[in-house]
């Protein structure tokens, strides 16, 4: 069993943070010059902590890092243009046979969405956007992104028990409403086409597992 400084659950909190941003900035928002620009940044962000410690974050970190290849080969218009393909069919559920479910978890399973809604409400957090579902998996990120970021400022300020009750959160939604992201990554990490959709399934594959064990062992 590891043994982690504070230091050690600081920097893994904001990198867990970077990692919801990353997911969330990648599912809501349909691709474009700016699209790929932005990615790119965040990109160069997300820390080295992950790296390493399995093959999935090492792998897909590598295809998504391909996008600033193929945008010097192929050009920004091109790749913007095979990326918003990509994203319609594999999240959103745009396409000719409907063989995708979109990436929203009433399409995975029978789902509450008043009870998602009331999670939203008693966390204090707005989440709000003009044409995505509230159960869609980039909103769900985003949300899970505010949780952490709320939890990184308690650990600065050495609130233990709002460090505890924001566990206590994030915890309990990744257990109602986030189980079934495993199967959106194996539906849409079989069927990518681009090797930055691709590489980001694979690296969220291997981060909610990751993701789930800390907070179990934080509780």
């Amino acid at each position: 069993m590891l043994t982690l400084t504070l230091s050690d659950i600081l920097i893994y909190t904001k990198t867990r943070q970077q990692c919801w941003h990353l997911f969330s900035s990648a599912l809501n928002r349909q691709p474009s010059s700016e699209f790929v620009d932005d990615i790119l940044m965040v990109l160069e962000r997300v820390p080295d902590p992950l790296i390493g410690l399995s093959p999935d974050f090492t792998q897909g970190m590598q295809w998504m890092q391909q996008l600033r290849r193929e945008a010097h080969a192929q050009g920004i218009a091109a790749v913007t243009t095979a990326l918003n393909v990509e994203w319609l069919r594999l999240f959103r559920g745009v396409k000719p046979d409907q063989r995708f479910k979109p990436a929203r978890a009433s399409a995975y399973a029978v789902y509450d969405s008043h009870s998602l809604l009331e999670y939203y409400a008693r966390a204090g957090l707005k989440i709000a956007h003009p044409y995505l579902e509230p159960d869609y998996a980039g909103v769900q990120f985003a949300f899970m992104a505010k949780l952490v970021s709320r939890e990184l400022s308690y650990r600065n300020e050495n609130a233990v028990q709002e460090v505890r009750g924001s566990i206590r959160q994030e915890r309990g939604f990744w257990h109602e409403h986030m189980s079934w992201l495993p199967q959106l990554c194996s539906q849409g990490g079989e069927q990518a086409e681009t090797a930055f959709y691709r590489g980001l399934l694979l690296f969220l594959a291997g981060f909610i597992k990751l993701e789930q064990l800390w907070l179990d062992e934080c509780i």
